[in-house]
């Protein structure tokens, strides 16, 4: 439902394990040429030392599972009334938990954008290993 940022894009990184400093790049080539130019002079890397290349995705935000609700609210309930409410929420169908589960997802994410708590944070897929350009080499 909600869109994440940031959106794809391709970053360089000095070690592969940060990325985000070097870029973002349009495409894999850019982040390749363009990248590993900015590594070479902004990380103070030698030409012909590795460094890698990757593709930032959104981090798809989480659902919120009806079954943990209905099991908290369960809770709650046998603490203030004991045995009398034993059975309540026992017996919900699977449709009734999904339906619930969207339900509760949507406000989630609503709640999120609303509040500015929307992650900014993404994973890195499809990361190459590349060679510092020499500056003769440099596009």
């Amino acid at each position: 439902m909600t869109t994440n940022t940031p959106t794809e894009e391709w970053y360089a990184s000095c070690d592969g394990e940060i990325f985000g400093d070097v870029g973002p790049f349009d495409s894999r080539e850019d982040a390749i040429a363009l990248g590993g130019v900015k590594i070479r002079d902004e990380c103070n890397r030698d030409p012909g030392t590795k460094f890698f290349v990757g593709l930032s995705v959104p981090w798809d935000l989480p659902t919120v599972d009806a079954d943990m609700v209905i099991e908290q609210a369960r809770l709650e309930a046998y603490d203030a009334v004991e045995e009398w409410a034993e059975d309540w929420l026992d017996r919900v169908p699977e449709e009734q938990l999904d339906a619930l589960t969207e339900r509760l997802t949507e406000v989630f994410h609503k709640w999120l954008a609303e509040t500015g708590n929307v992650p900014t944070f993404y994973r890195v897929t499809k990361i190459s290993e590349h060679v510092v350009p020499a500056p003769e080499e440099a596009k």
